[in-house]
């Protein structure tokens, strides 16, 4: 006997909440390929590099503190960073990844049997959000020992600022880039939430 829903109570309810789980996962996957685009395109070093001569020359801060912050850094660049300093940017952009990655998808397995697309957009936009930022603010120490040649520096109560304003520079760029991973999830949750397509029984003909 079909439900409200058209579906067998217990066993194609129980089906339909496994499929849209799996389907919300699938979108987590989609939004996490989406920004590990975005890193491997925007944080790449001679991009980066050539950003960063345009902030100097006209002041232009949105490409270079945000489109580039999760830089990477490869060691056969000859006008690259200083080995330590590519090297922990490249940490942060790593982890960036993962904990956003981990975010979203221990979201998106808790999101119940129906998730909207809205829902997922939310939820992923947040979880970059919140990965980048607290990713950012955790590195701010070992990218502040990098940068001043392997010791940290005696900042005094100044290095609790570094923490912080680290950790609002990764949240601001995942606020203002984490809405293309977001809407690409949105599509697949949308997909969840019409669920799948239940055969109606057939109309018995009167004579």
């Amino acid at each position: 006997m079909l439900n409200a829903t058209g579906c067998v109570p217990g066993r194609d309810s129980a089906t339909f909440g496994a499929m849209a789980t799996r389907w919300a996962v699938r979108a987590a996957l989609a939004g996490w390929l989406s920004l590990l685009a975005l890193v491997l395109v925007f944080g790449n070093p001679w991009l980066a590099r050539s950003w960063h001569g345009q902030f100097d020359a006209t002041g232009t801060r949105f490409e270079h503190d945000v489109l580039s912050y999760p830089q990477w850094w490869v060691p056969t660049d000859p006008g690259g960073l200083p080995r330590g300093l590519g090297l922990s940017l490249t940490l942060r952009a790593v982890l960036i990844l993962m904990v956003v990655g981990l975010l979203m998808f221990a979201t998106a397995r808790s999101m119940g049997a129906r998730p909207s697309g809205l829902g997922v957009m939310v939820t992923v936009w947040t979880a970059v959000v919140v990965g980048a930022g607290l990713v950012s603010a955790l590195m701010a120490p070992l990218l502040t020992m990098a940068e001043f040649g392997g010791s940290l520096p005696r900042l005094g109560g100044h290095l609790i600022d570094v923490v912080l304003v680290s950790g609002g520079s990764g949240a601001a760029y995942g606020f203002w880039v984490g809405w293309l991973p977001a809407l690409v999830a949105a599509q697949f949750g949308r997909r969840a939430a019409r669920g799948p397509r239940v055969a109606q029984p057939p109309v018995p003909a009167f004579r």
